[in-house]
C-alpha cells in the first residue's frame, strides 16, 4: 500500500511557503488556493477514515503579460464554494477509504 497525505504541511505551527518562478516570460495566469484543514482526532483514535475539514483557505496569484510585465494578483479569502470546487481533485488524488472531504467547513 502506497501511503500519502492529503496536507502539504501539518502539526501545531504549519508553515506554507511558495515562490513560482518561470524561466520565460510567456503570457499566463496562474492561481494558487491554500486551505488551512482539521482532521478531528477524535475520528482518527476511533480508527475512522481521516476526514479533511477546511477551516480557512486564501488565493492568490500572478500574471505574465504578452509585454512581459509581471502583475502580482491580491491575496483573497475563499469560501465554501472554493472548497467544493477542488473537492473532485483532492477525492481523486486522496480516495476513500483512508481519506474523506468534509463537503463544507460547517
Amino acid at each position: 500500500m502506497e501511503w500519502s497525505t492529503a496536507y502539504c504541511r501539518y502539526g501545531t505551527e504549519p508553515v506554507l511557503f511558495d515562490s513560482p518562478s518561470r524561466r520565460d516570460r510567456a503570457r499566463v495566469h496562474w492561481r494558487a488556493r491554500s486551505f488551512l484543514a482539521t482532521t478531528p482526532i477524535t475520528e482518527v483514535m476511533e480508527l475512522k477514515p481521516r476526514r479533511v475539514v477546511p477551516l480557512a483557505g486564501f488565493g492568490w496569484g500572478f500574471d505574465v503579460h504578452d509585454d512581459g510585465r509581471i502583475a502580482v494578483s491580491a491575496v483573497d479569502a475563499l469560501t465554501d464554494a472554493d472548497w467544493v470546487e477542488v473537492l473532485p481533485v483532492l477525492r481523486r488524488e486522496y480516495p476513500a477509504p483512508f481519506w474523506t472531504f468534509a463537503s463544507s467547513s460547517s
